[in-house]
């Protein structure tokens, strides 16, 4: 049922599309039940992911409410009881409460000098990106002579690839002690962008990065949004 209720859904840069929002019933696995999506005129998923009959896109609120965990480790989408976090068998974890509840996505921090950079993890990007800003809170950042070009909701961003290594914050053995995980990728710099989203409210950090579906799956990351937090575990 389509409602006359719309939404904002943005993209980089708070720009975006004001979207209708629908009622639609979902089955799956002989559970039936009624979500909220935002029809979109704009995204043309078949540009976007090929012809392989993409419907739309399941947001964190869905992916809460059912209690489930994107999986890189596995390669799947799959129920998540609620079950105590094991510090000592973690290589990295990463609490999902100050995302959800300030921008309703799973949200990490990564740090420089003291300073805290804020990074989405963006299960529905296949590149990962750094806003000008970002590119600040990143170390040993090799531009190369490629460029290239994204697209989305928003419209289209040039971009340049680099190389880069950063210091994302992590629970450590305990959970009042924090340590930082250096790791290295590729990225995507967005040209003419301080930041990917910014926000009017001083008490809203902006979003300096986006970590794609291919960074998580080379680190075998976990989303559980049943027990809120970000996880790999130790080989």
């Amino acid at each position: 049922m389509v409602t006359e209720k719309k939404q904002m859904v943005c993209a980089i840069n708070g720009a975006g599309e004001n979207c209708i929002i629908s009622n639609v019933t979902i089955d799956l696995d002989d559970n039936s039940s009624c979500e909220q999506f935002c029809i979109s005129q704009k995204l043309d998923f078949e540009k976007y992911f090929g012809p392989n009959r993409i419907l739309g896109l399941l947001g964190s609120c869905y992916l809460r409410k059912h209690h489930l965990a994107v999986d890189f480790a596995k390669k799947c989408l799959r129920t998540a009881a609620r079950e105590p976090i094991m510090l000592d068998e973690m290589s990295f974890l990463f609490p999902m409460q100050l995302g959800m509840q300030t921008y309703g996505i799973p949200v990490l921090k990564f740090i420089k000098d003291d300073t805290d950079y804020f990074c989405v993890a963006d299960t529905g990007c296949a590149l990962s990106m750094l806003s000008e800003k970002g590119k600040e809170g990143v170390f040993c950042c090799e531009k190369s002579d490629g460029k290239g070009r994204v697209e989305g909701i928003s419209g289209a961003a040039e971009t340049i690839h680099t190389s880069a290594s950063l210091s994302l914050l992590s629970v450590g053995d305990r959970i009042d002690r924090i340590r930082l995980v250096e790791t290295e990728d590729n990225f995507q710099i967005l040209q003419g962008y301080e930041y990917i989203v910014s926000y009017n409210n001083e008490q809203i950090p902006s979003i300096s990065a986006l970590l794609s579906t291919h960074f998580m799956l080379k680190r075998k990351w976990i989303l559980d949004f049943s027990n809120e937090v970000i996880y790999a575990k130790s080989a």
